[in-house]
């Protein structure tokens, strides 16, 4: 199974990374703004392939489901339904038929048979591979991308108000944000497990690397997710005393200086900076997005009413930028009931990693900036290595579970 070892290693690494560091690659040597588009087909038939190709090998394999697991394949069903009757059943709604299709190769291509392809081989998975091949693909992402990252704004002259720039033609600004976040976490967990001086150093100055594009991308997102991990970590791991104190003097010291500390942002990410001063609030594009999903959950409460939010007459679609208004818009009580579940088991299995400290530590940070993003800048089902890390992790519960019942 040395074949399966490796292409569900693969996998799993591509699932992290893979697809920032092709789409920067490329960008490298196609002078074009679709550069991006180029090799997302091709990116997304290769993966495509890998997960098909260890399904076939291992389709006489049975695997015992966890049952956070399984509450996470019901949810996709009932989500996908909702999708189903939408589109094709409603005669309200109009979408375009090319969206259509992209929503379809991310549920089924992206997400679902990848996900059955690592419950299948979730056992031949080599951790320590998976964090060296996704460490390795970020830091020459990182490194390709940092000074191409603008970090600035296009001043209107007559309204005075920024407009975000795209940061490179690879990745737009809050994808790099979190990708700057991903490379932090990733060299810091370096930076702890290792005991040379010159890879500590080494990491380090990826950690620099991290912190520039996180800040830089002028996303708000990220920034959110960073303070909410550290916080969340802290108190997981439940520190000594004097770390906790620590802590409370740092943020002391961070809400008094916020002013001058927005004042040396902006030398360095002036986007960011403007985006924090608004007069009308950190969440004012926020506001009226959440108020229609919530106007669209309260229609019908306990099932939900609506996939996206639809914009009538043109075809268009969005989604709230947040997981849990989302689940109410799309499937009521009944949703929020189980993704719910499924949220607190994810926190309670990282908040274990974090106290214990075992090979899942980074795994488990991974897991927690993808639900941070969920709160302010994405949707569960456009973030498919949410649910194929969540499925690898509670997987791989089972096995520490079946281990203790041996012992015992």
């Amino acid at each position: 199974m040395r074949f399966v070892r490796f292409l569900s290693t693969l996998l799993l690494i591509l699932t992290i990374t893979g697809s920032q560091f092709v789409t920067t690659l490329a960008s490298q040597f196609i002078s074009l703004e679709s550069a991006s588009q180029i090799v997302t087909i091709p990116y997304r038939a290769f993966v495509l392939f890998i997960a098909l190709l260890i399904i076939l090998i291992t389709i006489k394999k049975n695997v015992k489901l966890d049952k956070v697991n399984k509450l996470l394949y019901f949810y996709w069903g009932l989500l996908i339904l909702r999708f189903i009757y939408d589109i094709y059943f409603r005669i309200d709604i109009s979408v375009d038929s090319s969206r259509i299709n992209q929503f379809w190769l991310l549920f089924i291509g992206s997400t679902l048979i990848p996900m059955f392809a690592i419950t299948k081989s979730y056992q031949y998975v080599n951790l320590k591979w998976v964090f060296n091949g996704a460490y390795f693909l970020s830091i020459v992402t990182g490194i390709l991308i940092i000074n191409s990252v603008e970090g600035y704004i296009d001043i209107d002259e007559i309204g005075g108000q920024g407009q975000r720039l795209e940061s490179n033609v690879a990745m737009g600004t809050i994808i790099t944000g979190y990708f700057g976040l991903l490379l932090l976490i990733m060299s810091f967990y370096s930076f702890m497990i290792s005991k040379n001086i010159f890879v500590k150093l080494f990491n380090l100055s990826i950690i620099v690397v991290g912190i520039l594009l996180l800040f830089r991308s002028g996303s708000r997102g990220p920034i959110f997710a960073a303070v909410s991990i550290a916080l969340f970590y802290l108190i997981a791991k439940r520190t000594s005393p004097f770390m906790t104190l620590f802590t409370v003097i740092i943020l002391c010291l961070v809400f008094s200086y916020w002013d001058y500390i927005l004042i040396s942002v902006s030398k360095f990410a002036p986007n960011l900076y403007v985006r924090f001063t608004r007069e009308e609030g950190l969440l004012w594009d926020r506001i009226p997005i959440y108020n229609m999903a919530i106007d669209s959950f309260l229609k019908n409460p306990l099932i939900g009413h609506d996939f996206a939010i639809y914009s009538r007459g043109i075809g268009g679609m969005s989604y709230a930028h947040n997981i849990f208004l989302d689940t109410l818009m799309q499937l009521g009580l009944i949703g929020i009931t189980i993704m719910g579940y499924i949220i607190v088991s994810v926190l309670k299995i990282t908040a274990n990693s974090f106290k214990t400290g075992n090979s899942f530590v980074w795994l488990s940070l991974f897991l927690l900036m993808k639900f941070f993003m969920l709160q302010l800048s994405s949707a569960f089902y456009l973030e498919s290595s949410f649910s194929i890390i969540i499925v690898f992790m509670f997987q791989q519960r089972l096995i520490d579970q079946e281990n203790n019942k041996t012992m015992l």
